[in-house]
Parts: structure tokens; C-alpha cells; sequence
């Protein structure tokens, strides 16, 4: 992972720093640098970048994280630490803590950001400590607060909060307009789809990258609960989506030509048609029985690999 996550140290970027274009893409979101970075492991793109008011293009190259298969550059988005919502009898509840208020530090050290807050929390899990003291800044005034520590199954330490995030509006469109930008949409997930296969056979480790349907499953429900913390519609978004893009996976793995798959089917109707003869039941049989081994074979490895995953 530490090997992994260094192009954005190697080019110098820095927190804050507000990435416009990536390889003559604007991106709006950084959900567009995610899109536009994940397929593109191990290739060096150019990245327009604003700082402190100045744009200037820097060159950097993703790598590629073999436990998922995606380009990495190790950026995350920048999350100010100003509470937006707080779960009730949550630890942050139970230590008076109020929507407004903006959290400044732990344990007397600085942190700015929802990462430096989430780095901050592991090493006070690892320490043992029954509790810490979390500094806040509430109508601009510093206050202390007394964190009893409880902690998760695995270990970690939920505060119970979510933090204020920039909104980004997006115009709306026409009836058709939305028409087509499906198909664009559609377009882009079938070719990020025919990048991720070839992704396979550059070092990814397929125990890792590879996913059934447990794990599916447990992606879906994953979406489903960040979606709905935000509003109900975001819910059903995150949802949909995620299902779009696996029918269209499903429907890109079901021409692949493999026999037993329709694209196996229509490979050997192919070969019928250039040989103009049909090919004999016998080696139809023995061919369609290899590829229903090979998708057995497959099916039984994402099922194993999928609770190695729930088991960890």
C-alpha cells in the first residue's frame, strides 16, 4: 500500500491544491479525476492543477494497486472538519458535541482535514487508551472535550458525525438530452470495462481484484448506505448506478468468446460460416464442456475469494 500510494508525493501536489484537467479532461468532481485516473495505471498524463491562485501543468504517473487492479495517485478529496450532522447517543453525542461546531484538533495536535482526522483515530486505537481530548471551535470560541473511547468490531473508533462537504450543482437537462447522455454514459462504462480486463494481467492480485456475489452484494449495500445518509434520492441514485454498471459488465462478460457464453455461440456460428459446413456435435460438445469448466472454475474461485473477504 505505501509503495503504491506515492505519485502525488513523487509530483509534489499539495493539500489544498485543486485539480481542473486531467489529460485535457476538465474535472469537475473528483469523482471525474477517479474516472479518468483508475484506467490509466502506470501511464503518465498531464494534470492542470490551480494553486494559491496560480494554474500550472504537472506530469504524473498513476500506479497500479494490485489489490484492486485501479490506478492510484494517493489524493483524496479535501473535507473540512465543520460537523454537518451528528447520530444520536453517538460517541461525539455523548461529549456534547453540536452540528456547527468544527473540530481543530486531538490530543493538542492540529489537524485540518477528515484524513488528518482518521490518521489521528487509528493511533489512538493502537495506543489503548480509554479516552482523548478533542479541541473544538464553536461560535469562535476553542473548547476541549473529553472523548471516551468505544471501539468497533475491527478495532477502529467511529465518532459517530459527518462533516460538511461542497456541493457541486449540476444543470439539468431535456427529456432527450438525457437520452443521450445514457448512451454516453453506457459508451464510457463499456470502454472503462475493456480497460479494467486488461488491467487483469498487469500484477493485480485477482484474490483482491476479483469480486462474486457476496461481495457484490456487500458493495451494493455499502452504496446504498452512504447514498441514503446524504437524502433518499442520493440512495436510489447510488443504487442505480452501481446496477447499470454491473448489467453492463454482465453484458460485455456474456459476449466474451468463451463457449456456453452467447459470445462463445456466436464465435463457433462464425466459424460454421467461413468453413460453410456446420461443425460436428461431438466437437461442439467437447468445446462448450471446456468453457463450462472454465466458467465453473472462475465462479468457484470469485466465491472463495469473496469469503476470504468477508472473513478478513
Amino acid at each position: 500500500e505505501k509503495d503504491v500510494l506515492t505519485s502525488a508525493k513523487e509530483a509534489k501536489l499539495e493539500i489544498g491544491d485543486k485539480i481542473l484537467e486531467v489529460n485535457g479532461k476538465k474535472t469537475d468532481t473528483f469523482y471525474d479525476i477517479m474516472k479518468a485516473v483508475v484506467v490509466a495505471a502506470n501511464v503518465k498524463m498531464p494534470f492542470k492543477i490551480e494553486r494559491n491562485g496560480s494554474v500550472f501543468t504537472q506530469e504524473i504517473t498513476p500506479k497500479l494497486n494490485p489489490k484492486t487492479g485501479a490506478g492510484v495517485i494517493g489524493i483524496y478529496p479535501f473535507v473540512p472538519l465543520s460537523i454537518d450532522f451528528i447520530s444520536p447517543s453517538s460517541i461525539a453525542d455523548k461529549a456534547g458535541l453540536l452540528k456547527g461546531d468544527e473540530i481543530k484538533s486531538i490530543e493538542g495536535k492540529d489537524i485540518y482535514n477528515t484524513i488528518d482526522l482518521q490518521e489521528e483515530l487509528r493511533i489512538i486505537a493502537n495506543a489503548e487508551k480509554e479516552s482523548f481530548t478533542l479541541g473544538f471551535e464553536r461560535r469562535g470560541k476553542m473548547q476541549n472535550a473529553s472523548i471516551n473511547i468505544v471501539k468497533l468490531k475491527d478495532g477502529s473508533i467511529d465518532l459517530g458525525l459527518g462533516f460538511k462537504k461542497e456541493k457541486i450543482v449540476v444543470a439539468g437537462t431535456s427529456f432527450f438530452r438525457s437520452i443521450i447522455a445514457g448512451f454516453v454514459q453506457t459508451h464510457e462504462t463499456i470502454m472503462l470495462t475493456f480497460k479494467g480486463f486488461i488491467l487483469l494481467f498487469k500484477g493485480v492480485d485477482l484474490k483482491q481484484a476479483v469480486s462474486g456475489p457476496l461481495r457484490i452484494t456487500h458493495m451494493i449495500g455499502d452504496v446504498a448506505q452512504g447514498g441514503f445518509k446524504m437524502s433518499l434520492a442520493e440512495g436510489f441514485r447510488g443504487i442505480l448506478s452501481f446496477i447499470s454498471i454491473i448489467s453492463i459488465s454482465l453484458f460485455i462478460m456474456n459476449l466474451l468468446p468463451i463457449p456456453v457464453l452467447d459470445g462463445g455461440l456466436i464465435l463457433l456460428s462464425f466459424i460454421e460460416a467461413v468453413m460453410r459446413r456446420e461443425i460436428s456435435p461431438k466437437v461442439t460438445y467437447r468445446v462448450q464442456f471446456i468453457g463450462f469448466a472454465f466458467i465453473a472454475i472462475l465462479f468457484v474461485f470469485a466465491l472463495t475469494a469473496d469469503i476470504m473477504f468477508l472473513a478478513g
